[in-house]
Order: structure tokens, then sequence, then C-alpha cells
């Protein structure tokens, strides 16, 4: 018999495997691969619930803002990584939550949905299907009747705090990814377990390098060994690294002078020196 073959690891897998790590110690059940509508199941449609009437303080530590603060006892996220939020995915999210609230004879209350996206989606979507920034930053919620029970939550625009750290980790920009690794080095993660944090360095290692394909060769120990590799000043090797082969970054790092000033605050003398020769060098050469 022929050897079933195994599947890639993928970024759907890793927020998954991410949630469960993070949550599942505090009483929360972590479900991925809901079978909805489509079959096999999707990696991307993840379930969460509670036991307890109400969130308890310790897993509101762990979720991030819109969930964290929802009354329902059942949480369905619809994870969106490399695909970005178009009309499709939002009417598809909405037949999602009619339908899982059918099949499991759920009422409109016991179940809240979201869109839970890596990418900031454009604004003539956002406003085509009523989508408006709630009180909570990244938090959006529509006001058409259609899609007013699947909210949005865009991971760019999470606040760096310890609640939305274990969320915020997916974010698709690097200035967030940055943001994301000092509060991991900061220790202000009151929760974070060993094998935990070094996972989530690891997923900041790779998304800061940018190579999609170094997710279809990992699993989820060897993110592990990235991240222990992963020193706070590792990052200032790997950018002047980019430096050397990316166009991409330097022009990235020459238009925000917050970004650059935050990776020179951080640096050696030798690598501050290096970083700003090298970035002058780029630069005169556009």
């Amino acid at each position: 018999m022929a050897e079933e073959k195994k599947k890639p690891y993928s970024w759907h897998q890793a927020f998954a495997e991410n949630l469960q790590m993070v949550l599942t110690p505090v009483g929360i059940d972590v479900m991925p691969e809901v079978e909805v509508i489509s079959k096999p199941p999707r990696a991307d449609l993840i379930l969460i619930r509670r036991e307890e009437p109400e969130w308890t303080e310790e897993q509101r530590a762990r979720l991030c803002e819109g969930i964290r603060d929802c009354r329902a006892p059942r949480v369905f996220l619809e994870q969106k990584h490399t695909e970005s939020v178009n009309s499709r995915v939002i009417r598809r999210a909405i037949a999602n939550d009619v339908h899982l609230k059918d099949s499991l004879g759920l009422e409109e209350g016991d179940l809240a949905s979201y869109i839970v996206t890596s990418k900031t989606p454009d604004s003539y979507t956002l406003r085509d299907h009523g989508y408006q920034l709630t009180d909570k930053p990244g938090v959006y919620r529509s006001n058409q009747q259609s899609a007013s029970y699947v909210d949005m939550i865009i991971l760019n625009e999470l606040e760096n705090t310890p609640y939305n750290v274990a969320f915020k980790l997916f974010a698709s920009r690097m200035k967030e990814q940055y943001a994301v690794l000092q509060l991991l080095n900061s220790g202000e993660i009151p929760w974070a377990e060993e094998s935990w944090y070094w996972f989530a360095k690891g997923i900041c290692k790779v998304s800061l390098e940018a190579e999609e394909s170094i997710m279809q060769k990992v699993s989820q120990e060897f993110l592990r060994e990235i991240g222990r590799s992963f020193t706070s000043l590792g990052v200032m090797d790997l950018v002047t690294d980019h430096l050397k082969e990316s166009n991409e970054l330097t022009n990235l790092l020459a238009n925000n002078e917050t970004f650059i000033q935050a990776f020179v605050r951080q640096m050696t003398p030798e690598q501050k020196t290096a970083f700003l020769q090298m970035l002058s060098r780029e630069q005169g050469q556009a």
C-alpha cells in the first residue's frame, strides 16, 4: 500500500496550533478544521468553545479584542492569512455562520462568528459591506443586516498588548511583526509558557523573512527551534542580510522613519554603522 502523502504545514495549521497552545490550558476548547459546507474540512475554519457562562479573567488575558468581550459560548473563526478579504470571502463567511448554527441547533446568541484577517482589506471592500471600526482597535462590525452576524478582526490594527499577542502574531505587516517580537522579548506576557514562547518567536522569524515557501517545509517543533535561535538582535542581522539582497525591504525602510528609528535603537554601535551605510548606499542606487 502506498504511503499516504503528508500534508504540508500551513499558516492555517500554525494559527490553530498556536490557539491550542494558548487557550487549552485555561479551559477553552479549540477545534480546528471545522466541517461546515465544504468537504473535506477546511483548515482555515476554527471553532473555540468555553464551558463557563462567561469568559474568566484568566481566559480573557489570552483572547484578543472583539472575542474577549463577546458573550457567546462558542466562537467561530475563519482565518485568512495569504488570501485577501473580498466580497466572496465575506459572503462565504456569512453562509458558514448560518450553516453552522443550523447544523448545531444554535440560537443567534450561542455563536459569534469572525473573519480574522492577516492582511488589511481595502477600504472599498469594507465600505461595500458596511464594515465600520468599533470602539475596539482592529475590530469591525457591519451595519448591513446580511453581514451583521460576522465581525471582522484585522490583525494589523490590533494594539500590541499581551491579550492580543496570540492573534497579532499572525499580522502581515513587518512593523507589526517587529512590535510583536519586541513584546515577546519584554517578558511582559504573564501567561506565556516556554513551548509557546519559542513557537511564537519562530513564527516571527519566518514572517520577517517573508519566505512563504518556508511554511511548506516546517513543523510546530521546527518553528520552536527557529525561535530559540532567534535572539532580539537576530532581527537586526536579518534586516542587514536582506538589505544586501532585497530592494523591496530597502524601500520599506527608506519610507518609514518610525520603523527605521525603532530598528536603530536596538542595534549595537557596529550594527548601526553597517546598517546606515548600507541603507545610504541602497538609496543612492535607487
